[in-house]
């Protein structure tokens, strides 16, 4: 079962961030206690940085990748940078 982190919101404000020439306004989160830092699944779609797409269940992909798509939001052995 995954773990459950809660942190302390102290503050929130509006961000212009831009990377490769996408420009977004966010609202970033401060959270003291965090040393990287975070977007959200549309933040990253907005900045063209990851492309979400659609798998069919009886994708080749998926029998190839099976640690990647097993389990909620988990990548097993997999890591990204």
């Amino acid at each position: 079962m995954a773990q459950v982190v809660t942190h302390c919101v102290p503050g929130k404000f509006n961000a212009m961030i831009q990377v490769h020439g996408h420009v977004i306004e966010e609202v970033a989160y401060v959270i003291p206690e965090l040393n990287n830092p975070l977007l959200d699944q549309p933040a990253i779609e907005k900045m063209h940085l990851v492309t979400v797409a659609e798998i069919e269940s009886d994708s080749p992909i998926i029998s190839q990748y099976l640690k990647l798509f097993k389990g909620l939001g988990e990548m097993g052995e997999y890591t990204h940078h």
